[in-house]
């Protein structure tokens, strides 16, 4: 019941806010637009397509609105709730209407405006196939985002987050998918060779981290993509935060 547990949320535990993820979002994006653009292993070929890719990423944010529609949600949502119904048999109703729903969705066209998770859900993501990230209203909350704090505050915490999901789009399996998010070669064969070296730094890098406790390391070629969000991540941040904070200092210092 992702939508209906979603409305309930947003109805009563969502601080409307905290809405200034469109604004935050457009900053990364924007930031990483411009490293794109100084990567000096990229063939120039490769980098219009990425910078273009990076510019057409949309960002859905806190819940669709069709979640306060009721006639949507009774026609998508109204499961019939029986009495003395054992929880087993609701659920795979549940899932029944869902995945049939789904099937019916297969020679529509596609509707970007869909969302395929709850609202509530503490979680961000990059959905390839779209080239867009989701910013659920559940992560709109503390630690992630908090009223009246610094700048380098919201950037340390949601910012490395939306950074995150940005460089997704670019890792080891988001970078597969062109700007429209088809499935495609659009990477220079040289360009894309540069690249895989340096992933390998990464796995490396994380394959020596051991894990004491179970007496192994961990696996670098696994999470490579986490890792590689993780990392662009902090860095597209840190770039747009800090000198926010540098100008306020300076402005603070000036009589």
């Amino acid at each position: 019941m992702d939508m209906p547990v979603g409305k309930l949320f947003v109805e009563h535990f969502f601080e409307r806010e905290l809405f200034q993820m469109h604004e935050l979002t457009g900053f990364l994006k924007g930031e990483f637009i411009k490293q794109l653009r100084v990567l000096d292993w990229m063939d120039e070929s490769t980098r219009r397509r990425a910078v273009e890719k990076a510019g057409m990423i949309e960002y859905k944010n806190g819940f669709p609105d069709v979640l306060f529609n009721d006639t949507w949600m009774d026609e998508h949502w109204g499961i019939l709730i029986k009495p003395k119904e054992y929880l087993l048999h609701l659920t795979i109703r549940i899932k029944l209407a869902r995945y049939a729903e789904e099937l019916m969705r297969l020679d529509q066209p596609l509707d970007r405006s869909m969302w395929y998770q709850s609202p509530a859900q503490v979680d961000a993501y990059y959905a390839p196939n779209n080239n867009e990230m989701i910013f659920p209203a559940g992560i709109m909350q503390f630690p992630f985002l908090t009223l009246g704090v610094p700048n380098y505050i919201t950037y340390g915490m949601v910012g490395a987050v939306i950074g995150h999901e940005v460089s997704h789009a670019f890792d080891d399996q988001g970078g597969r998918y062109d700007e429209l998010g088809n499935l495609n070669d659009w990477w220079d064969t040289e360009t894309a060779e540069k690249f895989t070296e340096k992933t390998r730094c990464f796995v490396r890098q994380y394959g020596s981290v051991k894990v004491a406790e179970a007496g192994i390391h961990l696996n670098g070629q696994l999470s490579l993509g986490e890792n590689i969000a993780d990392n662009g991540g902090v860095k597209t941040a840190f770039n747009v935060s800090y000198p926010l904070e540098m100008n306020q200092k300076m402005f603070c210092m000036n009589p």
